[in-house]
This record gives C-alpha cells, sequence and structure tokens, in this order.
C-alpha cells in the first residue's frame, strides 16, 4: 500500500508553578500546563482523500490501567491522575489527518495537570463522527456500505502505547504520540471499495 504512514500527537507540557495557601494548611498539589497539537507525516494510502477523526479528549494516567480501563470512557475523568485518568485536552472537533502533513499541527487544547509520572495515554474518539473518504468521492462511515468497522460504537478510547514512563517535572517536557494511519486500518475485503476497512489503531508515543 506504499510506505509507511504515521500522524503525529505532539504534547508541549510547560510547568505552571502554585504557591503555598495560607499558613499551616497543606500546598496545593503542584500541576504542569500540557499544549495538545495534532499533526500529521506525509501519508501513502493511494485511494483515500480525506482521514477525518473526531477527538472527543486525550486522557493521561499514572495508573498501570488495563486494555479495558482504557476503551471504557463511560466514566467520568477524575482529577487525581493516581486513582483514576485526567483529561489533558477536550476539543471535541474533526482533525483530517490527510491535511496535518510536513510539520503543519493544529491544537488540541491546553490544560493543567499534577505533575508526576504519567504510565497510560488514550485518545478518546466518537466513532460515530469519524469518516474516511476515497478519491472517487465515496464516504466510508459507521453506518455506510462499504463503511468502517470500529472496536466500539460511539465514543471509543484508543491505547497509546509508550515505553516507560512520561515524567512531567518543572522544567517542562514534551511528548510526541505517533498516529500510524497506514496500519490503523485493515482491508475488510479485496480492496477499500468493495469491502471497506477495519479500525485497528495503532499509536506509539516517546518523550522528547
Amino acid at each position: 500500500m506504499g510506505t509507511r504512514t504515521s500522524s503525529v500527537l505532539r504534547l508541549a507540557a510547560l510547568l505552571s508553578v502554585f504557591g503555598c495557601g495560607e499558613s499551616g494548611a497543606p500546598p496545593p498539589t503542584p500541576t504542569g500546563t500540557v499544549a495538545a497539537n495534532l499533526t500529521d507525516a506525509p501519508i501513502s494510502l493511494d485511494s483515500v482523500s480525506r482521514v477525518d477523526v473526531y477527538v472527543v479528549s486525550l486522557d493521561a494516567t499514572m495508573r498501570n490501567a488495563t486494555d479495558d480501563d482504557i476503551k471504557n470512557t463511560g466514566s467520568p475523568t477524575s482529577q487525581n491522575p493516581r486513582t483514576g485518568w485526567v483529561t489533558i485536552a477536550n476539543p471535541l472537533h474533526s482533525y483530517n489527518l490527510m491535511e496535518l502533513r510536513n510539520g503543519v499541527s493544529a491544537p488540541l487544547g491546553v490544560d493543567d495537570i499534577p505533575i508526576g509520572s504519567y504510565r497510560r495515554f488514550r485518545l478518546v474518539i466518537d466513532t460515530d463522527q469519524s469518516t474516511v473518504t476515497l478519491r472517487d468521492g465515496k464516504v466510508l462511515k459507521t453506518t455506510s456500505n462499504p463503511g468502517i468497522r470500529w472496536p466500539s460504537a460511539g465514543r471509543s478510547g484508543v491505547k497509546v502505547d509508550m515505553t516507560g514512563t512520561f515524567n512531567l517535572t518543572q522544567s517542562g517536557a514534551t511528548l510526541l504520540v505517533d498516529f500510524n494511519l497506514e496500519d490503523s486500518f485493515v482491508l475488510a475485503g479485496p480492496t477499500i471499495s468493495n469491502g471497506g476497512l477495519i479500525f485497528n489503531p495503532v499509536l506509539r508515543a516517546e518523550k522528547k
């Protein structure tokens, strides 16, 4: 299908330091500001003109979360990343990954999260609002024929694999998330036009 293609989620983590509270009161938990952006490297899916992914949120946790926990987006996020998920960005926006190439990026959002070592990240997408458009104008989605088979209907958490941990400190850090488009879509038939696609997300991250 051509050379391997990847999209990139750039998370620039900047420290936001807060002073102590009243005398005798415990100081608030330090937080770090994470600015999230979305970008894409050149893609080689010859028959595809657009890949529109509707991003609900980007979440993080300090726990060693299971795959089921990552996929399950029914529970609200927590303010404590040691026991639950914290939301880094909440764009509620559709991104055409094909347009985000050659260093172009689109912001996902900015928020403060507690500093510390994060073990898992997940990208929450709305599969009902995500589509793939072919060069002949045909739009593949959940309800089309041919269409796209997603891991679950509606909102789904997608795991972001990372070796080690992401340490958010006072000096700040950057997390680079690689969304491999070519490996994330599998043919469901002999061609896309005949059988559609199966979404099998492959996302990896590294600290920069």
